[in-house]
């Protein structure tokens, strides 16, 4: 929990195209924990500052505690009254 809140998600908010970055708990269900990065644009993913903040030792030491991890991408879709 202390490197998602003090680094991972602070580092990753801060990478250019990051719009935000939260992290999401589930009382009673699976995943327990869901992160969510809202990008600006896709290739902020895997852009150098973003490999850079991935690619501590603190992240090296959490990531093999992380198990059936999946990513995903979407896309926005605006409500015709948004459009």
């Amino acid at each position: 929990d202390r490197w998602y809140e003090t680094e991972h998600l602070p580092g990753l908010a801060a990478v250019p195209g990051t719009v935000q970055a939260r992290r999401y708990f589930a009382d009673n269900s699976s995943p327990r924990y869901y992160a969510c990065y809202d990008l600006a644009q896709r290739e902020a993913f895997g852009s150098p500052a973003w490999l850079a903040v991935r690619a501590t030792s603190w992240s090296d030491r959490v990531r093999p505690n992380f198990i059936n991890t999946k990513r995903t991408m979407f896309h926005l879709v605006l409500d015709q009254a948004e459009a």
